[in-house]
């Protein structure tokens, strides 16, 4: 059921008040247009009636007899054609007689010049309105001619008083007449049309609508219809591109949590065994024995050490403000420093650790203790799944703006369907790599390269080789 609060009533309300506006509007324009034309056919059509009107005139006013002949002779003239009004003016636009019907009396002494002058020289287009003195307030159509001698103006308003009166009053009646008719006939038509047509348009907003509430009460496969190629389906589209998003989050969110329980629960149940095993035996446990079960509670409470570290590390850089400490820095030099620290690590696994020839003109702009920390996890990683007798190699790479390091092993390789995940947080979905404790490692890293304005990537054919690479604008 529709409410008044409803989109749909709303642009309903809004689409019939415009209607009826329009309806109203596009009536006064038709008539408006129809007043100017008739305006323009009268006067092309009484455009020499002033002249001919003087022709019969000019006698009178040459043999200098008085205004009761030529008012005679005007009476005659009005008699024929009892819907106009005559006016004798001086050169400079005075009235000095007038020739009307009974009606207003004249409410000016004078005629503006300016629209007399544009009708004598036909330069202007009709129709040209001009003053009338009984109404100043509304110029109307007129005709025009010269007098003999400069003796001034004959001047006649085409349309009188009473014919403005009644024209008037019939034009209002066709007015009012027009929007009743376009009321009851155009009206209906157009709102029906249109209400058909804005309730498709929010039936699917409807829809769109309660795909959005499901969603926001859980139901992460809610997802909204996507068939147009409209604003609507742009939004929709827009919308599960969203729900995608939020539920593989919230899928990343779960995985993480279940990850981070079970890395914590392991090393806490070794601390929690040892540590009874010693309060139980107490005196019992020889110090051989002590010292062993206190190393390996020492090495669980150094595991979630490490794992809360990275995840305050993680955190830290995924905040918005945060901040690097930029300098330049010698990349082959660092890398250096790395393979030298992890040595001792690859001996005691058996691999070659191995840097290919530096070119110490590589320099790079970063923070020299982040970009650090992304070497030493992929040369550690790497060391830690390459087989015993096979080597580490590590490559500085150089493309155009660009400098890089390339880091592979000769271990099990990725299975093409994990690499995509690999970066993920915690993600521990391929089998050649679960023997590792689930970290954040390479989570860690590709956020370091990224705030550097990076890219990190991987590369591997299984049980042949794998390559981690990443690259920093020079």
């Amino acid at each position: 059921m529709k409410t008044l609060n409803s989109f749909f009533v709303k642009i309903s309300v809004v689409f019939l008040a415009s209607i009826v506006a329009l309806a109203a509007l596009q009536v006064r324009i038709v008539f408006a247009l129809v007043e100017r034309q008739r305006d323009e056919v009268d006067q092309r059509a009484n455009v020499m009636l002033a002249a001919d009107m003087a022709l019969e005139i000019e006698p009178y006013l040459q043999s200098g007899n008085a205004e009761a002949e030529i008012g005679s002779a005007i009476h005659f003239m009005m008699v024929l054609n009892p819907l106009i009004e005559i006016y004798l003016l001086g050169p400079d636009g005075t009235i000095r007689a007038f020739f009307a019907d009974s009606a207003p009396a004249v409410a000016t002494d004078r005629v503006d010049l300016e629209p007399v002058r544009h009708f004598l020289e036909g330069t202007s287009p009709f129709p040209i309105y001009g003053d009338d003195p009984r109404r100043p307030d509304r110029p109307s159509t007129f005709s025009v001619a010269d007098l003999v001698n400069d003796a001034g103006y004959l001047y006649v308003i085409l349309g009188s008083s009473l014919y403005e009166t009644a024209r008037s009053e019939i034009e209002d009646a066709y007015v009012r007449a027009a929007l009743r008719r376009g009321v009851l006939v155009t009206l209906p038509f157009v709102a029906i049309v249109g209400l058909v047509a804005f309730f498709l348009l929010t039936v699917r907003l409807q829809r769109l609508t309660t795909v959005v509430r499901a969603f926001g009460s859980g139901s992460f496969d809610a997802r909204a219809p996507t068939g147009s190629r409209d604003e609507v389906g742009t939004l929709a589209r827009s919308f599960n591109t969203m729900a995608d998003t939020i539920e593989a989050n919230d899928t990343e969110r779960r995985d993480l949590v279940a990850n981070i329980s079970h890395d914590i629960r392991t090393p806490l149940a070794a601390i929690r065994g040892y540590t009874e095993t010693l309060l139980e035996k107490g005196a019992a446990v020889g110090p051989e024995e002590r010292r062993r079960y206190l190393e390996t509670t020492l090495g669980s409470i150094d595991a979630v050490s490490s794992l809360v570290d990275d995840l305050f590390e993680l955190s830290r850089l995924e905040a918005p403000d945060h901040s690097l400490t930029v300098e330049e820095f010698s990349l082959a030099e660092l890398c250096q420093d790395v393979v030298m620290q992890l040595s001792s690590l690859a001996g005691q696994k058996g691999v070659t650790l191995v840097l290919a020839e530096p070119d110490n003109l590589v320099h790079v702009h970063g923070d020299i203790k982040m970009i650090e920390r992304v070497l030493s996890n992929l040369i550690d990683n790497a060391i830690r799944y390459a087989p015993q007798g096979t080597a580490v190699d590590v490559q500085i790479d150089r493309v155009p703006g660009f400098a890089g390091v390339s880091v592979g092993d000769g271990g099990p390789g990725i299975a093409p369907e994990h690499l995509h995940r690999v970066f993920d947080r915690f993600y521990t979905g391929d089998p050649s790599r679960s023997a590792r404790r689930s970290g954040l490692g390479l989570a860690i890293a590709r956020r370091i390269v990224e705030l550097h304005g990076g890219s990190i990537s991987v590369e591997s054919e299984p049980a042949v080789r794998t390559v981690f690479s990443f690259k920093l604008p020079m």
